[in-house]
């Protein structure tokens, strides 16, 4: 990740921080979001952007649960999962979000930029599925009720 790199993400989610709705709706997506496509060697980051990808786009969970789930996650432990890096992370990046013209352009390249790097990560996704089935949603009742429906 490049100091640029780091400082238009820093202006986008400044950005979504004073639009309510953005903040609700897609805060959360755009963290997870750039946290793997950058993951470095940080296994705990990784671990949760990919739990967030997975909740608000596969499950449609609200970001503001997947905050919750983040915080009662906790420290690495044992039974989460190693996942490959894989070589490409998606097209898109934080510098075509940053381009938005607009809150629904925003939304939707934010959309955009979490389904392509998501789909990166497609050897994870059965290994962060159980991972956030049997250990992240139990931690969120709230989020859970909502899966269930």
């Amino acid at each position: 990740m490049s100091p640029e790199c780091w400082e238009l993400y820093g202006e986008v989610t400044a950005h979504e921080l004073i639009e309510p709705a953005l903040v609700r709706d897609l805060h959360q997506l755009t963290v997870d979001a750039y946290q793997t496509q950058h993951p470095g060697s940080n296994l705990r980051g990784l671990i949760y952007g990919l739990v967030g990808l997975h909740m608000g786009l596969d499950l449609g969970i609200r970001g503001t649960d997947v905050r919750t789930a983040h915080a009662r996650m906790g420290p690495t432990e044992p039974h989460w999962p190693l996942c490959a890096h894989p070589p490409n992370r998606g097209s898109l990046t934080v510098a075509d979000v940053a381009l938005a013209g607009s809150p629904d352009e925003h939304r939707r390249l934010v959309s955009e930029w979490a389904g392509q790097i998501w789909q990166a990560w497609q050897a994870s996704h059965d290994a962060i599925a159980r991972l956030t089935q049997s250990h992240v949603l139990p931690l969120v009742p709230e989020a859970r009720r909502r899966v269930q429906r």
